[in-house]
């Protein structure tokens, strides 16, 4: 995976949820050095729906030993989280906030720190056909097709969606690239 080859050395994930994605995580690195910090509002009146699921999961993932479990907002807790890994590799799965405000996240988080080598985005999809955007990601999908950082968006790659028998609009992920491969100020960096 896209973690695997930068390798890092952490992993923060933005919207626990049920903890779907931080379990794969955790297997994938699994007998590795690599840690996952989620982080998660752990409130529905904050967080919505998904992160009313967060005490559940926490209590489901709580002898993960390669996890660390976070309730908290991740545009407060991300900046203390990559002064406290600072000169290690980190990578960046952002499940939530959707839309426009993860790219908000991922931008701050890139602006922080080089140590930062990609964000990875679910739920990105195109808002055609209509059936594909769901409320997720459009918008944030088209800024994504315009800004230089982005290198993958699988919603869109027939190759990359046929090898893994994934339908056009499903688990789509968008992996935008850190300040090693591109500087600040790329098109589409704000």
């Amino acid at each position: 995976g896209m973690a695997d080859m930068a390798q890092v050395d952490v992993m923060l994930e933005s919207g626990t949820a049920g903890g779907g994605s931080t379990e794969i995580m955790s297997n994938f690195f699994q007998g590795t050095h690599v840690q996952i910090v989620t982080v998660d509002f752990g409130s529905p009146s904050k967080g919505g729906q998904c992160a009313q699921k967060t005490k559940d999961t926490h209590q489901r993932l709580k002898n993960f030993t390669n996890i660390r479990l976070v309730i908290g907002d991740s545009f407060k807790v991300f900046p203390k989280l990559i002064k406290e890994f600072k000169g290690k590799r980190i990578g960046l799965f952002i499940d939530g906030p959707k839309r426009m405000a993860g790219v908000r996240l991922c931008m701050q988080s890139l602006k922080a720190s080089s140590d930062v080598k990609f964000c990875a985005f679910h739920d990105i999809r195109p808002a055609s056909p209509p059936s594909c955007d769901r409320g997720m990601g459009a918008e944030a999908y088209t800024y994504m097709s315009n800004w230089t950082r982005s290198g993958l968006r699988s919603c869109c790659d027939d190759n990359f969606l046929s090898h893994f028998n994934i339908e056009r609009c499903d688990s789509c992920v968008a992996i935008v690239a850190g300040r090693d491969t591109y500087p600040l100020g790329m098109r589409g960096d704000f």
